[in-house]
């Protein structure tokens, strides 16, 4: 159930939305640091999107339903972060409000804040993901994949500790890919992504390549062969 752009916040909301109608034994929730900074917005690339908040300890959506008036300005949307660096930002903030797409309040607090306030929520969400994965007899695995610009990343260094630390308290697993990318020499990790120019489509550059895909897949898989509880369901479902 992936999504292009989507946090976890959206990729968790997706899931509790949808998931019940298909039958599986494994979840694997699949991220990148990225992901945690896009559910500090209530839009991404100029689209409105959800947002997640915890109120009384229990988690909260908010943001609902999404403007859609930013869907019928794509030169808007697509332009506005390079629209942001120019002297007219004021004027365009203030048309910005009357369109519909609202800056988001979450930017007056400080970068530890947001992130302190990020990983409140994200413990909540990966408590929630557990208790229905187990309701539905199934396993809840984290994924935390790779970015080219985590590679090097402190920031990503900081939330990679963070994740590992989370899950071990919630007795979660945790395929790192990230954690292997940073320990194999950059030349031969920057391989697996597609460089910027190669590929004609907007977006294509820093994904996976089929080489990179194929090397996480394995990974993902030998990891689950070899966990005690994972390679159980894996072995009872060989022959589906």
């Amino acid at each position: 159930m992936g999504q292009g752009g989507y946090g976890v916040d959206q990729a968790y909301l997706w899931y509790k939305h949808d998931a019940a109608k298909f039958g599986h034994q494994i979840h694997l929730f699949a991220f990148i640091t990225d992901d945690f900074y896009r559910m500090q917005s209530n839009r991404v690339v100029g689209y409105g999107k959800p947002t997640i908040d915890i109120e009384n300890g229990t988690l909260m959506v908010k943001n609902v339903p999404v403007s859609r008036r930013t869907y019928n300005l794509p030169w808007f949307t697509l332009n506005t972060q390079h629209l942001r660096r120019l002297r007219t930002v004021e004027l365009l903030e203030r048309v910005s409000a009357k369109i519909g797409v609202v800056p988001d309040k979450t930017g007056r607090l400080s970068k530890q804040e947001r992130n302190e306030k990020t990983r409140e929520v994200l413990e909540k969400i990966f408590e929630d993901l557990k208790r229905i994965n187990e309701a539905h007899a199934s396993k809840l695995v984290l994924v935390y994949l790779a970015a080219p610009f985590e590679i090097q990343d402190n920031d990503s260094q900081e939330w990679m500790k963070w994740i590992e630390k989370e899950a071990r308290t919630l007795d979660i697993p945790l395929i790192n890919v990230l954690s292997t990318f940073r320990s194999l020499p950059y030349a031969d990790v920057m391989n697996m992504f597609i460089p910027k120019g190669q590929i004609d489509y907007p977006g294509a550059a820093g994904h996976l390549t089929e080489q990179g895909n194929e090397f996480v897949a394995r990974m993902i898989y030998e990891e689950i062969k070899h966990h005690p509880a994972l390679s159980q369901v894996l072995s009872a479902h060989q022959g589906d």
